[in-house]
């Protein structure tokens, strides 16, 4: 299958969303709420929250407006899915929709193990964009692991050869071993940059 770029986009982002959204949600529930400050202001919430209406802004602002972006990459590549994972997008959206978070989130999961068994070249960038925000809120919480790096590597290894992509696939197998957020963030400043202005 060709894939057009706005669609490869569309999958990293939804990848993305759909992990950070699961990281939100479990997070919340496990950890005490100051936890959360340092990745709800990376990812834009800036305004200080006072703790005691912490959870209420979690689950009535900042979750559901993840799950609408997810909904949102979810309907840019609704043409490039296969009928069994739009039909359980669809439905974390009805859970969304009718207020219904924790079942949403729950939906999520589902969602996961449909795009994972996706052919390629859908699931390679998807899992991309899931990979990214996995090790990107490990540094944020310093428990990085091999295996997350070793997942990386590998969603960069299988982007299409012979184009801008193979750029990428040393420096991603290079970062198993090093172990460097400096070269993660630049590697995937770079991965950005072939989305924003073409291969």
């Amino acid at each position: 299958m060709n894939l057009l770029l706005s669609n490869a986009y569309h999958l990293y982002w939804l990848g993305r969303y759909m992990q950070r959204t699961t990281c939100l949600n479990e997070r919340s529930h496990n950890n005490h709420p100051s936890a959360l400050f340092p990745m709800l202001r990376h990812v834009g919430f800036q305004n200080p929250i006072n703790q005691h209406n912490f959870t209420h802004h979690i689950n009535t602002e900042v979750i559901p407006e993840y799950l609408a972006l997810i909904n949102d990459n979810f309907q840019a590549v609704r043409g490039v899915i296969e009928d069994e994972a739009f039909e359980l997008f669809q439905l974390m959206n009805r859970l969304n929709q009718s207020g219904s978070l924790q079942s949403a989130c729950f939906q999520i999961r589902a969602c996961d193990a449909a795009m994972h068994a996706h052919a390629a070249p859908v699931s390679t960038f998807w899992l991309l964009g899931h990979a990214v925000e996995t090790i990107d809120e490990r540094l944020r919480y310093g428990d990085i692991q091999d295996q997350d790096l070793r997942i990386f590597a590998d969603a960069v290894t299988r982007l299409p050869t012979f184009s801008a992509w193979e750029a990428l696939k040393q420096p991603a197998q290079a970062l198993v071993y090093l172990a460097s957020s400096q070269k993660f963030y630049q590697l995937t400043a770079q991965l950005e940059t072939l989305f924003e202005d073409g291969l």
